[in-house]
């Protein structure tokens, strides 16, 4: 398994390739390739036989206290790669990528249901807290 973070060249691939993964809807290249323009944006794609097993993606986010964190948005891994290693490779090279940046911490959230993804996430040493998260729809 391969775990590569991707920058704005790989937009036109990326859009096809993540799709297969993605269950949010369609992906829309150019909201793709300006996401991967900012250096903040993180997105990693594990891929297992030359195809995207998985995905993660996120950004570091600057403080007012002057440190730093990454915020991860979303982990997805295909049905047909679930318990492989997929998730753990994709948190860990995440972990990877805040540490070089001089991020002090990273921060996730699932569903409060989301079992698996919470095993996973305690086995490689997160720790849960409470928290009640809000969403507004802008449009």
């Amino acid at each position: 398994m391969d775990v590569s973070r991707l920058s704005a060249t790989d937009a036109a691939t990326a859009t096809a390739e993540l799709q297969d993964v993605y269950s949010s809807g369609p992906i829309n290249e150019i909201g793709l390739r300006n996401a991967l323009r900012n250096p903040d944006f993180v997105l990693l794609v594990a891929r297992k036989e030359d195809a995207a097993a998985g995905y993660l993606h996120g950004a570091l986010i600057d403080r007012v206290d002057g440190g730093q964190m990454l915020l991860v948005y979303d982990i997805e891994v295909a049905d047909s790669h679930r318990r492989q290693g997929v998730g753990t490779a994709l948190v860990s090279a995440a972990r990877h990528i805040a540490r070089e940046s001089g991020a002090s911490e990273t921060w996730l959230v699932t569903e409060s249901d989301n079992e698996e993804a919470m095993a996973l996430y305690e086995k490689l040493g997160g720790k849960r807290f409470a928290a009640v998260g809000y969403e507004w729809r802008e449009g």
